[in-house]
């Protein structure tokens, strides 16, 4: 037990974000500055921290000049006094330590000395407001803010919203419901004041400490009816009624909502029979309500029929939404009901570049097309904005997939979506693998997926290059009908992974694999309480797929990473010189509207651990922000990547029946939680780092660097022996056969309970585990233990269970710093280790030939 001693308290950090802890705080503080003379000399830096620690949590923090005997310093924002703590570990990089149970939730701040100086504080538990679930709001609406410790009920202090108006300056306190409020997200209700047009920052306090957003609400007028039910501030804007001054005996400007089927100023009607093309009485009335300023084009019950010749479509304008009376009773047909040209291609429904205020409602659609011909139902290409989808049941039927791309407030909600088997897109190396899912959306901003079901049953859903959005309430349902028998030309390629249960001459399985989602480049983004099934069987195949949610940075198409080693550096820039003289093709992409750019992170060397957003690049040099607390020295080596996942939380989701469950993968995550989830018979949680300094992957240099990932509370049951269960965190050493860098750190994995069943299958991994692995593939010679760094850095495994696990933990070589803790397996606590193994880990990969360094098995 050590805390606070004699040498003198640490100076205060400057925080990199807005926070703030209260003025009695800062009093002590300013007097700890005073009184505070440290001797000369290299302090102790901390590069890695937690955003949260909960009483009773064991804390890892990886950093430099420790020491041999490194002492630690815990206080709390509401406590006059330091307070000790149970040191776990502590060398001249990393101590671990665990915060006492009683300390109640609170601003901790931490400091580690050497024994000599002491590093600057680091302050944990500051409320993180990331992003809200709506863009706009107006007085009186209710809107979530998603973050990190935005409301634990044990803190001193309740939390509260302030909206500061970045134009005038003043504030406004916004009710918060705690009743529908927790540590990741708030209920507030937009106050009275809120005025149209001028931003709004929100004020988060979790009582303790206060944090300021880092996006902004827009404000809106709080009149006009959401007629359409959408649930956001631009819904009122829409024009659903006529105006006073039409009355139907003359055509005006007031003229706002036009029957297409009998309305007197429009010259064609739609007849709606099922067999008249009514695509141009329907064109001609959407055209009509734009001429008119806006309005509304309504579709009495009825079957209207578009006769779809290659190219033609409902293009949608702005102002302008096709409603129909209801989606049980008003079907649009769509696609060809014969076979065309190879050229053919078609589209339902198009949102051309621009469009803003549009959208579809209360409509059954349905793609007659049964032969896999290129049918888009939708597709938007933009820029456009504010466009919906709401309270539609929508048949694809063979067709491709929903496509809208470079939007800003899409919300598709309330909706069916159901897709046939399909053979889009063949494989040309794989004749029999074809396909595409049902949703394709890419580039958006403020988006919504909510309440909508989704059915299909060849290949996945993609959802690519997003910033604030939110998938909530819906459910994916995969269909296992889509198989292709295994025969002696095709059993080469559905065998793709050889350590895998292989399959066999005869049997039947998935033509093609695909995720349930794929996210990626996803910053600012909630993925909560949503189902993930599988019907019509079971998803059998071995080549390497099948995730429920997985990101993996672009893959082969888009890889947005790269890699280099420093020649030179300042306290706010690195020079990489070694890669090309001049001017290099770097792999790096400058801030947008999807994301804020690349990161890079010093994955070895002097400067280890620290990640810095990238601002700006001058040839072969990247200027950073915040500053580097320890200069970087030639020879260290680096990483860059647009992040996968930021700001991302993934809780409270139902997972059946799919071969994997939620996977990052070989590229940049950071502040990713995954918490709460429900994995049954659905594989594992999987976080991959996957070193390739020479691109013979992806044909782009990566490390794939992970950072803050929290996987917590999860429950992965194995009931059926179908698919493995095991949580797993994996470097794999594609090139060189050495540890180039660190692949994953501040890894927490708390709370989270795996069942696994003897006898099932290996599938990934071998069934029933929690693990910690290096692994290689050899394409040039023997694995080398020794590298530049250690590829895992300070994982926390606390408070796991693991139910017939035949090997609970496994760490490997490569893997440093891990600390096991109040672990039980078969509801009994395994000390000393028991099945606990600490030696070479097999998997798809080699074996390292080393174990792991620095592990501490514990309890209290």
């Amino acid at each position: 037990m050590i805390g606070f001693d004699t040498i003198g308290p640490p100076m205060a950090r400057n925080r990199e974000r807005g926070e703030t802890l209260g003025a009695s705080f800062f009093c002590k503080a300013a007097l700890w500055w005073i009184l505070c003379v440290l001797p000369a000399g290299a302090s102790p830096v901390i590069v890695t921290e937690p955003l949260t620690v909960m009483p009773g949590n064991v804390v890892s923090l990886s950093g430099s000049g420790f020491g041999s005997s490194p002492k630690v310093y815990f206080g709390a924002v509401h406590l006059a006094n330091p307070q000790t703590v149970k040191m776990i570990k502590g060398d001249k990089n990393y101590v671990a330590f665990e915060i006492p149970k009683i300390q109640a939730f609170d601003i901790y701040k931490f400091a580690v000395s050497d024994g000599a100086t002491w590093s600057t504080i680091v302050y944990v538990n500051l409320p993180v407001p990331m992003h809200f679930d709506r863009a706009d709001i107006a007085s009186g609406d209710t809107f979530r803010i998603f973050g990190r410790n935005l409301y634990v009920a044990s803190a001193p202090g309740s939390p509260t919203v302030t909206l500061i108006d970045k134009t005038a300056g003043t504030q406004l306190a916004a009710p918060v419901n705690l009743s529908k409020s927790d540590a990741y997200s708030l209920t507030v209700t937009a106050p009275p004041g809120i005025v149209a047009g001028h931003n709004y920052v929100a004020l988060v306090s979790n009582g303790p400490g206060s944090a300021s957003s880092q996006v902004c609400l827009l404000g809106h007028a709080a009149n006009g009816a959401d007629h359409f039910n959408l649930g956001v501030a631009w819904g009122r804007d829409f024009i659903y009624e006529n105006g006073p001054k039409y009355n139907g005996t003359a055509d005006n400007g007031d003229h706002h909502v036009f029957d297409a089927t009998n309305d007197p100023f429009l010259t064609l009607h739609a007849k709606g029979d099922g067999v008249t093309d009514d695509q141009p009485a329907i064109q001609a009335a959407l055209n009509q309500a734009s001429w008119h300023g806006g309005g509304l084009v309504y579709l009495p019950a009825g079957t209207y029929r578009l006769a779809s010749p290659s190219g033609s479509s409902i293009s949608m304008p702005s102002n302008v939404v096709l409603q129909g009376h209801g989606s049980s009773d008003t079907t649009i047909l769509v696609g060809p009901a014969t076979k065309q040209p190879a050229s053919y291609i078609f589209w339902g429904f198009f949102f051309n570049a621009g469009v803003t205020m549009s959208g579809l409602a209360d409509l059954a659609i349905k793609n007659i097309d049964t032969l896999s011909q290129t049918v888009l139902s939708t597709a938007a290409a933009g820029p456009s904005s504010k466009i919906f989808i709401q309270r539609v049941n929508w048949d694809l039927g063979t067709g491709q997939y929903i496509s809208f791309s470079n939007l800003d407030r899409l919300l598709i909600a309330n909706s069916t979506f159901h897709q046939a088997i399909n053979k889009l897109n063949p494989n040309s190396a794989h004749p029999d693998e074809s396909g595409v899912g049902a949703f394709w959306l890419q580039k958006l901003t403020n988006f919504i997926f909510q309440n909508n079901a989704i059915s299909w049953a060849s290949s996945g859903n993609a959802f690519l290059t997003i910033n604030g959005g939110i998938f909530e309430g819906n459910h994916f349902t995969r269909s296992a009908s889509d198989k292709i028998a295994v025969n002696a030309s095709n059993i080469g390629w559905l065998n793709g992974d050889s350590t895998d249960q292989p399959i066999t001459i005869g049997e039947s399985v998935q033509r093609q694999m695909g995720r349930q989602i794929a996210v990626e480049f996803a910053q600012n983004v909630v993925i909560q309480s949503n189902i993930f099934d599988v019907s019509d069987g079971i998803l059998l195949h071995n080549f390497n797929d099948g995730e429920t949610i997985n990101s993996e940075g672009g893959g082969a198409n888009n890889p947005q990473q790269d890699i280099g080693t420093v020649t030179a550096a300042t306290w706010s820039s690195v020079s990489a010189n070694t890669k090309c003289a001049g001017t290099c093709n770097w792999n790096y992409s400058p801030a947008s509207a999807y994301n804020s750019g690349s990161m890079i992170a010093i994955v070895s060397g002097q400067g280890w651990g620290q990640w810095r957003q990238i601002i700006s690049k001058n040839n072969n040099t990247f200027t950073v922000s915040p500053n580097w607390k320890v200069l970087p020295a030639a020879g260290d080596q680096f990483a860059i990547f647009v992040p996968s996942m930021q700001n991302t939380v993934i809780r409270n989701n139902i997972m059946q029946g799919n071969p994997r469950g939620i996977l990052l993968y070989a590229a940049g995550f950071y502040n990713v939680s995954i918490i709460t989830n429900s994995l049954t018979d659905n594989g594992g949680i999987f976080l991959f780092s996957d070193q390739d300094t020479k691109g013979l992957e992806f044909a782009s240099p990566k490390i794939g660097a992970l950072r803050n990932i929290e996987v917590n509370g999860n429950s992965v049951k194995n009931t059926r022996g179908l698919y493995p269960a095991y949580i797993v965190n994996c470097a794999a050493l594609l090139d060189p056969n050495s540890i180039w860098g660190t692949g994953l750190d501040s890894i927490e994995v708390r709370n989270n309970s795996v069942t696994g069943k003897p006898g099932t299958p290996r599938y990934d991994f071998n069934d029933g585990q929690y693990m910690n692995s290096v692994s290689y593939t050899d394409p040039a010679g023997p694995y080398s233990p020794n590298g530049s760094a250690y590829a895992i850095v300070g994982t926390i495994f606390q408070g796991n269970s693991c139910t017939n696990c035949p090997t609970f933990y496994s760490l490997s070589g490569g893997v440093a710093d891990t600390v096991i803790w109040n672990s039980s397996i078969n509801g009994a606590t395994p000390y000393p280790p028991g099945t606990l193994v600490t030696t070479p880990v097999v998997t798809d990969l080699k074996l390292t030939n080393t174990t792991s360094i620095g592990t501490i098995v514990g309890h209290d």
